[in-house]
């Protein structure tokens, strides 16, 4: 037996079941398929069978106006490389378990192995997964997946899984629905960061967000990194509306290391949302500018006092830590005349509270009357 893609954490004894799948379409026994296209189809699966198994090898297979209705476990399966700049099309795909709640389903819409797949303008209903992708250059674009089920507090399962860290990859003018991106290295049987490329080069513009009924937990960003070393080097995150109904929500992202990775995380020059977002207990924001203000002239101040941007806690983005780049007080200053007058201090402090690294605060290296000013950000490394 051959395996498409490489087992994470499959050394030693394991036991592992394999299923074949029947499909309704199935093109297997093709050592290599170019520039086949299924247009103006209707796959009644009817939960008895999936829909389209793709041929071995083969380049840019189109699928187009078509309808996946009920597929019991696959809509499209690539076994090889025949998914090579596939494109699937104004396609609707309905799911045979949209009774089910969202942790008890199993069908995914599609899976891709090789590189340049576009998916567009689909419609995809209550599947577990909408795509499993592992390879780069992907276009995603104008899609509604949706994965909600009627459960209070539910859970929500991936809608896109990309398994490749430095995907190349466009998500754009989506709508994200009761689902989130999921982003991992799980293909790779050596997963601990090594000389290559470690997580970058996804832009994601444009879309919708929403989730409904789901527990304070959920989150529409999910960095979950296998082994140990990895950081994220270009990440695009940028024209979103966030938006919950029926719930509200920690935040927007998170990063999740329990499937083997470490706590020492960065992120270098990311873009991320600086909009209002409805329904989120922690505003998302890439810089901000908190004002610190002291009452009265602060008296004598023994040394340099220090004071502490407390407030802040907790509104940079949890894939990193965050420091203040810089700390400037106006005012009157213990020891000097005037007013008006500015003093710059780096602080460049930072800490880590659980999974989300946060800041402790900007130090404030003098006291007295008048306005501190602290510009905290994210994307410089600390």
């Amino acid at each position: 037996m051959e395996l498409s893609q490489p087992l994470w954490a499959a050394a030693g004894t394991r036991t592992f079941t394999f299923q074949r799948y029947r499909y309704m379409l199935d093109f297997s026994g093709f050592a290599s398929l170019q520039r086949f296209e299924i247009v103006d189809i209707e796959f009644q699966c009817n939960g008895e069978a999936s829909a389209v198994m793709l041929p071995v090898a083969g380049c840019t297979f189109r699928l187009a106006d078509s309808v996946i209705n009920r597929p019991r476990d696959r809509g499209v399966t690539s076994t090889g490389t025949g998914c090579q700049g596939i494109f699937v099309d104004r396609c609707q795909m309905l799911s045979n378990e949209q009774a089910l709640d969202s942790q008890n389903r199993t069908t995914v819409a599609l899976n891709i192995n090789a590189n340049d797949a576009k998916l567009r303008d689909n419609r995809v209903v209550r599947f577990a997964h909408f795509g499993i992708l592992n390879g780069t250059g992907h276009i995603i674009m104008g899609n509604h997946f949706f994965q909600g089920d009627d459960a209070t507090n539910g859970v929500r399962l991936a809608g896109i899984v990309f398994t490749q860290p430095n995907v190349a990859s466009l998500v754009q003018g989506n709508y994200v629905d009761n689902c989130f991106l999921e982003w991992s290295n799980e293909h790779d049987e050596a997963p601990a960061f090594l000389n290559e490329f470690s997580f970058g080069g996804l832009t994601i513009t444009g879309n919708i967000f929403t989730a409904s009924n789901v527990a304070p937990w959920f989150r529409w960003l999910a960095v979950t990194p296998r082994g140990a070393g990895h950081f994220i080097s270009g990440l695009s995150l940028t024209g979103a509306a966030f938006c919950t109904f029926n719930a509200t929500i920690d935040r927007v992202e998170q990063r999740d290391h329990r499937p083997g990775g470490d706590g020492g995380y960065h992120v270098r020059h990311p873009e991320l949302p600086e909009v209002p977002q409805c329904g989120l207990r922690v505003q998302h924001l890439q810089r901000r500018h908190p004002d610190h203000r002291e009452p009265g002239d602060g008296g004598a101040c023994p040394g340099h006092r220090r004071r502490y941007m407390d407030g802040e806690r907790g509104r940079v983005p949890a894939l990193r830590r965050a420091g203040a780049q810089r700390a400037a007080h106006r005012g009157r200053r213990p020891g000097h005349h005037g007013h008006g007058r500015a003093a710059v201090r780096h602080a460049l402090c930072a800490g880590r509270t659980g999974r989300a690294v946060q800041p402790r605060g900007a130090a404030l290296a003098c006291a007295g009357a008048g306005r501190d000013a602290v510009t905290l950000r994210c994307d410089n490394a600390v």
